[in-house]
C-alpha cells in the first residue's frame, strides 16, 4: 500500500468481472477488462513502486504530486468528463469523488496518467482532439453523388447505356466538447500582486437578484453562465490576488459543466484574461515588476459538427442516352460527356465541341432515357493533311487530301485552304522559310506540281520541307481561323 497525506493507494487489484478497480478503499470507478488488456508496473519498479510521484506544485494550499500507473487502456473506453456516475457510459462506471480529465497517450501504448488534484479525487488528460459529452442532436440519411460517368464517342458514336450509382450515407449532427490547444497570455510576477480593488461592478454588495447580472459585467466571457458560477460558490468571497482568481474560475468551471455550461476557463482566462485582470484590480501599471507571457495549454471548447458514414446502400439508375439532333463530328474529332447523379436528379456536362441540352424522358423505376440535342461549336481545325508523292511528265507531283473530307457533310459553300510553304533545312542553323502559296482544295483534295511551285527556289543537294497551314471557310464546323502550322512533306532536291 502507497499513501500520500491522507490519501490512500491500495495495490492494484483484479476483480471478479476482470476489470481494473481504480485505486481507492472503495470501489469508486471500474473500466472493464477489455479496454484494459495489460496492467503493469513500468520497467524498473517494483509492485509497490506501481504508483510513483513526480514534481510537487502547490495549489490550494495543498502538495499535488503526480503519479503515473502504467495500463494499457483504449482511449475510445474514457469519453465524458466531469460526469456523475449516472452520466457515464456503459464502459465506464463512476463514482461522484472520481473526476476524468483526459486521457494521454505514452509510448507504444495507450496509458492511464492519474493525477491527485485532491483527496479522494482522480484526474486523467485526454489528447488533444478528443471530444466529450458528445450528444446527438439530429440524424438523417443523405445520398451523395455518384461516380460521373464519361461518355467518349467519335464521328458515329450516337447512343449508349450505362449505371450510375449513388452511395447513400447516415449523417449525424452532434455536439460536445473539443479538447484543443490554444496559445494565451498569462501573467507572471515576481511577487504575487493585486488586491482585486477593481471594477467588479457592486457585484458583492448587490442584491441576490441583481448578481448574475453584476457578475457578468464585470467579468468578461461569464455571460449566460453566471447564475450557476455564483451557485458554485467561486465568489462568496473576493479572491485577492490573480492566481487565486484562476483558481475560483477553475472551481466554477468544473462544477458549471455538470450543468451543462462549458468553456468557461476557457473564455475568462484564455481568452478575455488580460481585460478581466486590468478591469478587477489585479494589475496596476508601474506598481509591480509583472510581464505577459505566452502559454500553449489545452482548453475545451464547445463544437458543433457531423459524422458521416457509408451505409453501403446504393441508389441505381441505369442510363440509356440517345443523341437525337445535332452532335455532329468531323472523321478526326472525339468530345467527352459527363454524367451525373445525385441519387435523385440525371444531369449531364459538356467537355464536348457540341453543347448538348435535354431532359431525362420516360423514368421508370431504376431506369432512365436521356435524349440530347446538340448545338455544334466552330473551332479551329486540327486534323491532318495527307501527302503522297507521284511521278508525272517528268515532274513529282504531290497529292495532297484532306482526312476530314465526308461528301456532302458541311455547308454547300464551305471552302478548304491550305497554305503550303518550303523551308530549307540548315544543320546547326535556323532553317530558312523560302517561299509561301495557297492551294484550294476541291473535293477534299488537290495536286501540286512540286517543280512548278517551287522549283526556282531550290537547289541541288540540299534537303527541304514543305509545312502547311489549314484553313476552313464558310464551314459549319469550323471558323475560318488558320491552324498553326504542320509539316507536310520533306525531300532531297
Amino acid at each position: 500500500m502507497i499513501t500520500h497525506k491522507n490519501m490512500i493507494f491500495p495495490d492494484p487489484v483484479i476483480p471478479p468481472q476482470g476489470g481494473i478497480q481504480t485505486p481507492s478503499e472503495n470501489p469508486i470507478a471500474w473500466i472493464p477488462a477489455a479496454a484494459c488488456p495489460v496492467l503493469g508496473y513500468g520497467a524498473g519498479m517494483t509492485k509497490k513502486e506501481g504508483v510513483r510521484g513526480s514534481s510537487d506544485k502547490n495549489i490550494k494550499g495543498e502538495k499535488m504530486r503526480k503519479f503515473n500507473i502504467v495500463v494499457v487502456l483504449a482511449v475510445s473506453f474514457i469519453g465524458n468528463f466531469g460526469l456523475q456516475a449516472a452520466e457515464a457510459p456503459e464502459q465506464l462506471w463512476m463514482g461522484p469523488a472520481v473526476r476524468m480529465e483526459g486521457v494521454r497517450a505514452k509510448g507504444a501504448a495507450s496509458a492511464v496518467s492519474l493525477k491527485v488534484v485532491a483527496p479522494q479525487g482522480v484526474a486523467v488528460e485526454l489528447p488533444i482532439g478528443t471530444v466529450i459529452n458528445k450528444r446527438t442532436i439530429n440524424q438523417y440519411t443523405e445520398p451523395r453523388q455518384a461516380r460521373p460517368f464519361s461518355w467518349t464517342r467519335g464521328a458515329a458514336s450516337r447512343e449508349t447505356e450505362f449505371t450510375l450509382e449513388s452511395p447513400v450515407y447516415l449523417v449525424t449532427e452532434w455536439t460536445g466538447q473539443k479538447r484543443l490547444e490554444t496559445t494565451f497570455w498569462d501573467r507572471s510576477c515576481d511577487y504575487v500582486v493585486g488586491d482585486g480593488r477593481g471594477d467588479w461592478r457592486g457585484f458583492f454588495n448587490a442584491p441576490r437578484y441583481e448578481k448574475p447580472k453584476r457578475l457578468a459585467d464585470a467579468i468578461k466571457g461569464i455571460d449566460k453562465s453566471a447564475a450557476c458560477v455564483i451557485e458554485s460558490g467561486a465568489f462568496s468571497s473576493k479572491p485577492r490576488h490573480w492566481d487565486a482568481f484562476k483558481e475560483r474560475i477553475a472551481q466554477a468551471d468544473a462544477y458549471c459543466r455538470k450543468q451543462g455550461f462549458y468553456g468557461i476557463y476557457t473564455k475568462v482566462i484564455v481568452e478575455f484574461g488580460r481585460d478581466n485582470s486590468r478591469n478587477l484590480g489585479y494589475e496596476y501599471e508601474g506598481s509591480q515588476n509583472c510581464t505577459w507571457t505566452q502559454i500553449r495549454q489545452p482548453v475545451w471548447v464547445e463544437v458543433t459538427d457531423k459524422d458521416v458514414a457509408d451505409t453501403g446502400e446504393r441508389i441505381r439508375r441505369v442510363v440509356r442516352v440517345q443523341i437525337v439532333s445535332g452532335g455532329d463530328l468531323l472523321p478526326s474529332e472525339s468530345e467527352a460527356i459527363s454524367f451525373s447523379f445525385d441519387g435523385s436528379n440525371v444531369g449531364n456536362s459538356n467537355t464536348a465541341l457540341n453543347h448538348y441540352y435535354g431532359t431525362p424522358l420516360n423514368f421508370d423505376g431504376e431506369r432512365v432515357d436521356y435524349e440530347l440535342r446538340g448545338q455544334r461549336q466552330r473551332v479551329t481545325p486540327s486534323n491532318t493533311l495527307l501527302f503522297q508523292v507521284t511521278p508525272g511528265n517528268g515532274e513529282k507531283l504531290l497529292n495532297i487530301r484532306d482526312t476530314d473530307y465526308v461528301a456532302g457533310s458541311d455547308n454547300p459553300e464551305a471552302q478548304t485552304l491550305a497554305v503550303l510553304t518550303l523551308y530549307r533545312n540548315r544543320t546547326g542553323w535556323t532553317d530558312e522559310k523560302l517561299h509561301s502559296t495557297p492551294v484550294l482544295l476541291n473535293n477534299g483534295q488537290t495536286v501540286v506540281a512540286l517543280n512548278q511551285s517551287f522549283g526556282s527556289f531550290m537547289k541541288p543537294g540540299k534537303t527541304y520541307y514543305i509545312q502547311y497551314a489549314l484553313q476552313r471557310r464558310n464551314s459549319r464546323f469550323n471558323n475560318d481561323n488558320a491552324a498553326k502550322e504542320k509539316e507536310g512533306y520533306r525531300f532531297d532536291r
